[in-house]
């Protein structure tokens, strides 16, 4: 991993503008695929508004912009916890000009107006964002997430609105596991998703370098095989090719090795729900990182595209939620696991319009 990519995790916090300061830890949140579709207007003094930029959208896995929108929230989570540890109280509305529909527009997400503030509450949880990490190895099955444990994961405070559940059973953990790789074979297996999703990869140190962002892939192996023209798009979309391979059973190995799961529900699915939905998400991943546990979204099952139509229903169905009264936005595993290293971001000057 080139250092450059590395680079705003080390930098965090560096600058004179407090706005700036602020970003530059948002710039930290977990995103779809890594794409890091945010866009940070600071053309008005003492504001920020938060856009999505639609050149980095997932046509293919997202259509709809829904797993984007959450981005957008776990972005938005981590710059108030920054203001708020600038001494700035910051006063957020959500889609000032009206929520986008079908698929997310130019329209901000959120403009955040900032007032001076000594006295303003910080929160304990900003503390971890510099270890907040995505963390997609296999996790130590010798190593139980307790009920307990789970239980005070499951209590921290998030967004009103935002249903947070989670089970450690090991027989309803074992069908969560079954139903996420089936999510990731469908995704896999249906060629414009698996293309997209390959379009991202990037291999070797000048790739993750030049573009920072997407799936980083490192190691001596795979940059050989770019360089010898054995590693192209071709070859790992090939459904049996060893790409494809690598990834199911990469999969496999992460669902059956999830201590427990936890999934966030909202009763709808308005665009403010969605990112109050990314909102609760990294706060729940940050008390994971503090309580010591590895965390990793596995959501392929909650994709809209038709082919992901059957197994999202079984999910509903394990879990016992009715899809006519809620929306699930979020599954992840979580578990304990040895640390990983932070995945590559972009140039926080790529993201902010002066």
């Amino acid at each position: 991993m080139p250092d450059v990519a590395t680079a705003p995790w080390r930098r965090a916090g560096d600058g004179e503008d407090p706005r700036l300061r602020a970003l530059s830890w948002a710039l930290l949140a977990p995103s779809p695929h890594n794409r890091q579709a945010w866009l940070a207007d600071l053309r008005r003094s003492g504001e920020i508004a938060l856009s999505v930029d639609t050149a980095r959208m997932l046509p293919q896995t997202d259509p709809p912009g829904r797993q984007t929108t959450i981005g957008q929230g776990a972005f938005l989570e981590i710059l108030e916890m920054a203001l708020r540890e600038e001494g700035l109280l910051p006063r957020i509305t959500l889609f000032p000009q009206g929520e986008y529909g079908g698929v997310p527009d130019e329209r901000p997400v959120a403009r955040v107006a900032l007032e001076p503030h000594p006295g303003v509450n910080r929160d304990p949880l900003f503390a971890v964002v510099p270890r907040r990490h995505t963390n997609r190895t296999a996790y130590n099955p010798a190593r139980a997430v307790t009920p307990s444990t789970l239980d005070a994961l499951l209590a921290t405070s998030v967004p009103e609105g935002v249903e947070v559940s989670g089970t450690v059973d090991p027989a309803l953990r074992g069908h969560i596991a079954e139903l996420a790789i089936r999510g990731m074979q469908i995704e896999v297996v249906t060629l414009r998703t698996w293309r997209e999703s390959i379009e991202l990869v990037r291999i070797g140190a000048s790739e993750i370098g030049q573009n920072r962002d997407g799936i980083s892939v490192t190691g001596f192996v795979p940059w050989l095989g770019r360089k010898l023209g054995l590693v192209s798009e071709r070859s790992m979309i090939d459904p049996g090719g060893s790409a494809v391979k690598m990834t199911l059973d990469s999969s496999r190995d992460q669902a059956h090795t999830a201590g427990g799961w936890m999934w966030l529900a909202t009763r709808g699915n308005m665009r403010r729900q969605q990112v109050d939905a990314g909102r609760a998400y990294v706060r729940l991943q940050l008390a994971a990182t503090l309580a010591g546990l590895g965390s990793q979204p596995m959501s392929q099952l909650l994709q809209e595209f038709p082919e992901m139509a059957g197994a999202q229903a079984d999910l509903y169905r394990a879990l016992g939620l009715d899809p006519s009264r809620v929306t699930l936005q979020m599954l992840a595993r979580v578990g304990h696991a040895e640390p990983v290293d932070p995945s590559s971001r972009r140039a926080l000057a790529s993201i902010v319009r002066l």
